[in-house]
């Protein structure tokens, strides 16, 4: 009977072992497969994230900032088609597109012939077409930088990347005083702000509101048994907050209050700079010796930080992703084909 028992416990300790190799080779695999960690710069839009851009670009890192890029082609080479350059071009603009269809689908809830044609994505829709494309972006090896509008999917991007790559980000981020930024951002009338009080955000509760954190704000919408509700009536337009400006600020810069109290607790930040607080200001060889520091010293072997293959002499590239037509568009179509085919 104890011969038995003490077999059985040696099998078990023998599959322990044999699944923690299996793993462990794993993660091995896919941390061999990327030649360095992948940068996230997690500073919202007018904080400087244009500036962390021209760094990582200057430091001859392939780079994605919204719809520039820069390494992936020469800064002649724009009518190249990206599919046969790059994977991680391609799913980069799926992810734009996907984000252009949402944020098309808000602005146009003023039209009722698109909504009687084509409804909104409802949230669990939208979250799950955004993941599974910025999936695609994070396992394309030939990325090493993301910017805008990854910062939106921080905390999701974290672990993602963990999960995908093996290994954690090196996270950037660019701050400002949240009133300042807000007193930016209110012009943008097309910008998004969450209709909701965030809840449940990772292990805590935020009784604000996340402002432009999209994915905060779907999130949310998800912990309050929101999942099948449209995603126009999860968000507003900053425009049609015209007549409430207190109101509109406050969410604007509580929702930024919020974020970069968040990062500074959970988001593991390797550099964070204040670019509109700094003085004299920061030039861009400046920050990128700033940045280029820090990632030499997390990297801690020596290893250059440059992409050998990188392309071009350090300018971007714009992307120019296939328009889309508001009144003929299928968003569930869309969502349907991962590939937008």
């Amino acid at each position: 009977m104890q011969n038995n028992i003490r077999l059985n416990q040696d099998i078990s300790l023998s599959l322990l072992a044999l699944g923690l190799i299996v793993y462990l080779s794993l993660m091995t695999s896919k941390i061999q497969q990327y030649k360095r960690p992948l940068i996230l710069d997690s500073g919202f839009s007018n904080t400087g994230s244009t500036s962390m851009f021209a760094a990582t670009c200057q430091l001859r890192l392939r780079s994605i900032h919204v719809g520039k890029h820069c390494g992936f082609l020469a800064s002649d080479d724009e009518q190249v088609d990206i599919t046969n350059v790059s994977p991680g071009l391609v799913a980069h603009e799926q992810v734009l597109l996907a984000i252009m269809a949402l944020k098309s689908c808000i602005v146009e809830t003023s039209t009722p012939q698109q909504h009687r044609i084509h409804p909104c994505p409802t949230v669990k829709e939208a979250l799950d077409g955004l993941f599974d494309r910025i999936d695609d972006v994070i396992a394309s090896p030939d990325i090493d930088a993301l910017h805008g509008p990854y910062q939106e999917f921080t905390d999701y991007i974290i672990e993602a990347t963990e999960r995908i790559r093996g290994v954690k980000p090196i996270v950037l981020l660019s701050e400002s005083d949240p009133k300042e930024w807000a007193s930016r951002r209110e012009h943008d009338v097309k910008g998004l702000l969450c209709r909701l009080d965030a809840s449940q955000i990772g292990s805590e509760s935020f009784p604000v509101n996340p402002g432009q954190n999209m994915h905060w704000c779907l999130r949310s919408a998800m912990a309050q048994n929101k999942g099948d509700v449209p995603i126009n009536e999860i968000f507003w337009t900053v425009g049609q907050l015209s007549d409430k400006e207190e109101y509109r600020t406050s969410i604007l810069e509580g929702g930024l209050n919020l974020y970069q109290e968040h990062m500074e607790t959970h988001g593991n930040v390797a550099y964070r700079v204040n670019l509109f607080g700094r003085d004299p200001l920061v030039t861009a060889e400046q920050l990128a010796s700033e940045i280029n520091q820090v990632l030499v010293s997390d990297l801690g072997d020596g290893s250059s930080i440059a992409n050998d293959d990188f392309v071009g002499n350090g300018d971007y590239v714009k992307i120019f992703p296939d328009r889309i037509h508001l009144l003929d568009f299928d968003w569930r179509v869309f969502w349907d084909n991962k590939k937008g085919n």
